[in-house]
């Protein structure tokens, strides 16, 4: 369990959140960075341009050529932050984030690491003072000149450049924000008053043969949260949301007198894997959606729980799921949605191996994470990246083989919870094959979409 910081910081940082990857100001002990109006030699005026990405870039990667060529002359053993430390006479964190910024050749990593505004002008100031160092201290000057003007100018200062880094482009975007969704996490888990360690959402599709639709596809869903830790002890904390599946025109599909039905059909509580008393959860209905909540009980790390849900929803069993493509469309979307702050969230995605598009699974499947303030379907048409809800693809990715469903060492009753889900559906775990993916640190709300392209009926 990470260590929170004090309560206004966390009260400061979980007010700067917006959309789902939070962004937040995390307060920095080591910063020395002056107030935005405070004169400073390398100071220029604020001005965005449109080649803002191209001109931090340029100014980094001169900053870390310079800095690169200082250590480097004072010795091989410079490249440690302990040795820079002791030749530079800057403070461990400092001379952590100098020694690293050397050898980061990415510029999105390496603003994260740059010192505050006086611990450069500092390491100006100590170069100027070492013998024999009058060419490499103007080089190191007019880089850190140039990296402060380019960070005035287009971001006006530490905080900002560094979210702004964090999204240059949407390639590695999940696992560059990782640290702003980590600061976002720690805030939430101590104000909303839950956390868990790891949560585990997936989906089964197996075949069927429907008389009137033909080919099918069964969808079943399982749900399980590991040890779950309240942090407050004074209020309950929401679990699940379930909205009501939406029609080709927008509309909810179902009315609010069918939701209960919905709801027990589609998430089950699974009390053979579930460490708490089912009256803890309780599940309340507001209009055409529903919140499963979990009770106010003994808090800490000591007391964790599991719990787990399975189902089928009624359409799935039905009429069943597309399995080919169709005139109209020929991929097939589903989502999951996070409302507890959670360490690490997988994302599983399992079909049967008859299915003839089961080696495919990894290739044919792209997986995003959404803004779900809103509560609205997210449509095929919007899955890319010019949606304004669109955050990041999730790029890292395992294949599941029945091996790996069953050993679950971490998370021994997982296994039962897949069997369980899988026998909703009438699969065994050991014919379903799949696809995980991990992501770190996922804030309230969040909502994962998997987009499938779907084969051509034979």
């Amino acid at each position: 369990m990470p260590t929170f910081g004090s309560v206004p910081q966390l009260a400061i940082l979980a007010s700067k959140m917006a959309m789902v990857i939070t962004i937040s100001f995390s307060p920095n002990t080591m910063s020395d960075m002056p107030p935005r109006n405070a004169e400073s030699e390398f100071t220029g005026r604020h001005q965005s341009t449109p080649d803002m990405a191209q001109d931090l870039e340029q100014a980094y990667h001169r900053l870390r050529v310079s800095l690169a060529s200082l250590l480097h002359s004072r010795g091989d053993q410079m490249m440690s932050s302990r040795a820079v430390a002791k030749e530079l006479g800057v403070n461990h964190q400092v001379a952590w984030q100098l020694a690293s910024i050397a050898t980061q050749t990415d510029c999105s990593i390496g603003l994260e690491l740059l010192p505050g505004t006086k611990s450069l002008q500092m390491l100006v100031d100590r170069c100027r003072a070492m013998d024999g160092n009058e060419e490499m201290s103007e080089a190191l000057h007019e880089s850190v000149k140039a990296m402060e003007d380019s960070i005035e100018r287009h971001a006006g200062g530490r905080q900002s450049v560094r979210l702004l880094a964090a999204t240059f482009g949407t390639e590695g975007l999940q696992k560059r924000s990782e640290l702003l969704r980590r600061d976002a996490y720690r805030a939430q888990c101590a104000l909303l008053g839950l956390h868990a360690k790891v949560q585990v959402q997936g989906q089964i599709f197996v075949p069927y043969q429907d008389k009137v639709h033909g080919e099918r596809l069964l969808k079943a869903n399982y749900r399980y949260f590991h040890d779950l830790v309240r942090l407050r002890a004074d209020r309950p904390c929401r679990l699940l949301y379930m909205p009501s599946p939406w029609n080709t025109r927008g509309e909810h599909e179902l009315s609010e007198d069918e939701m209960p039905g919905y709801v027990k059909e589609s998430m089950a509580l699974d009390e053979e894997h579930t460490t708490v008393a089912p009256d803890e959860l309780q599940t309340t209905f507001v209009g055409s959606a529903a919140w499963i909540t979990l009770s106010a009980g003994p808090m800490g790390e000591t007391v964790p729980v599991s719990i787990a849900f399975t189902g089928s929803p009624r359409s799935s069993m039905q009429r069943g799921i597309r399995r080919y493509r169709s005139r109209h469309s020929n991929t097939y979307t589903s989502a999951c949605y996070c409302h507890v702050p959670t360490e690490t969230i997988y994302i599983d995605r399992l079909m049967h191996k008859s299915l003839s598009d089961h080696r495919q699974i990894r290739e044919t499947t792209r997986a995003m994470c959404f803004d779900a303030s809103t509560s609205l379907p997210v449509r095929s048409s919007s899955l890319d990246s010019g949606d304004a809800s669109f955050l990041f693809e999730l790029e890292e990715s395992s294949p599941l083989t029945p091996a790996d469903l069953k050993s679950n060492p971490m998370m021994p009753s997982l296994t039962g919870v897949i069997r369980k889900a899988a026998g909703l559906v009438g699969a065994s775990i050991d014919d379903l094959v799949g696809v995980r993916y991990p992501v770190a640190f996922v804030t309230n709300p969040t909502l994962f979409t998997l987009k499938r392209t779907l084969p051509q009926r034979p």
